[in-house]
């Protein structure tokens, strides 16, 4: 499924939106598409293509970018668990790992 989203989001025009929803929610794939954006952002203005950071290749800008690949991990697991609707209000998300 995670494949699917990211061919689909490859096909949009805007790199920027996709990018931030990946920094969001699959942050450990913005590697994948940070080149593209890049490529796209540089035929409007070399300068600023030039100027986005990967979070791989720029740790320092990133200084939280650790955690979260650590929510994304712990969210996949939960996120794998199906339950029924009404459930969902009264289900907690697990996200104690930031205290550790």
């Amino acid at each position: 499924m995670q494949g699917f989203s990211i061919l689909c989001c490859l096909f949009e025009s805007t790199f920027s939106i996709i990018c931030t929803c990946f920094r969001t929610y699959l942050p450990s794939e913005i590697s994948r598409v940070m080149p593209l954006w890049k490529a796209e952002l540089a035929k409007v203005s070399e300068k600023a293509g030039q100027s986005l950071a990967d979070p791989e290749n720029y740790k320092n800008l990133f200084p939280n970018f650790k955690q979260s690949l650590k929510a994304q991990k712990v969210l996949a697991k939960e996120r794998s668990e199906v339950l029924e609707a009404g459930l969902y209000k009264t289900t907690p998300v697990r996200l104690m790992f930031y205290s550790q």
